[in-house]
């Protein structure tokens, strides 16, 4: 179990400065097409900046504590890394995504689990980290499931075809093939509300085909629709979903 906690905690440790890296490069290389420029995503970007760069130094010090294993020094850091990003979050304007939610989520319950003891934190960071995805996979399956919208089988190709995110080329490509558009369509909602009973088998296998076939979604909308952090946030949580699993079948 410590192993999966350290390598959740490292994953995440990378999110959060790929995450901060990007968002300080965009000022200065103007590179509107991975995300929303800086300037609308912050109202004050110079304070921004300060924020930003703390979090990549503290994320740094968070792997490189976690490597080296450094019990206080990772604690400070877990709860310095949620605090910035709470704060960057907070003084975001637009932009924000479920990516930036989950990565300040499992940030605040690594943190809040550092203050257990060790065996304790791991167990209870890997149950409630797991949860928490677990539902949010779930919930956002079962809302496109109940959408209108979605149940018509062609929200995928307007999704992409938008003035912020998308492919328009990939859009087209996909109007054009109606039954290609309505399996994308519809799969992603089978896989998320399918995701839970992944839990109820116990054998792990059932469990890492659901995790590579998520991943496969997650990598799809990170290349089609520009999501950077959509391929890094959620996947750095499958440890932790390897972990329950491991937690209730032994």
């Amino acid at each position: 179990m410590e192993t999966l906690y350290n390598f959740t905690c490292i994953l995440l440790g990378i999110c959060s400065i790929i995450n901060g890296l990007e968002l300080l490069s965009l000022r200065q290389f103007k590179l509107q097409f991975i995300t929303q420029s800086s300037d609308l995503q912050f109202g004050n970007f110079a304070k921004a900046t300060l924020i930003l760069v703390l979090q990549v130094l503290f994320s740094i010090f968070l792997i490189a504590s976690v490597f080296f294993e450094l019990p206080f020094l990772t604690k400070l850091c877990l709860w310095c890394v949620f605090l910035l990003i709470g704060y960057a979050y907070k003084i975001k304007t637009i932009g924000r995504d479920g990516s930036d939610q989950l990565r300040l989520i499992c940030f605040g319950i690594l943190a809040l689990c550092s203050l257990l003891d060790k065996e304790a934190s791991y167990q209870y960071a890997v149950t409630f980290i797991s949860v928490q995805v677990i539902i949010s996979y779930f919930t956002s399956g079962m809302c496109k499931l109940m959408s209108s919208y979605w149940r018509k089988g062609d929200a995928l190709a307007n999704i992409l075809n938008n003035y912020t995110y998308g492919s328009e080329t990939f859009s087209t490509a996909l109007k054009k093939h109606k039954n290609i558009n309505k399996i994308l369509t519809y799969s992603p909602i089978f896989l998320m509300v399918s995701f839970p009973f992944s839990f109820l088998i116990p054998e792990i296998d059932v469990l890492l085909i659901s995790l590579t076939l998520m991943f496969t979604f997650h990598l799809g909308t990170s290349l089609l629709m520009g999501l950077n952090d959509f391929i890094l946030t959620f996947p750095a949580t499958y440890p932790c979903l390897i972990g329950l699993h491991i937690l209730i079948y032994g």
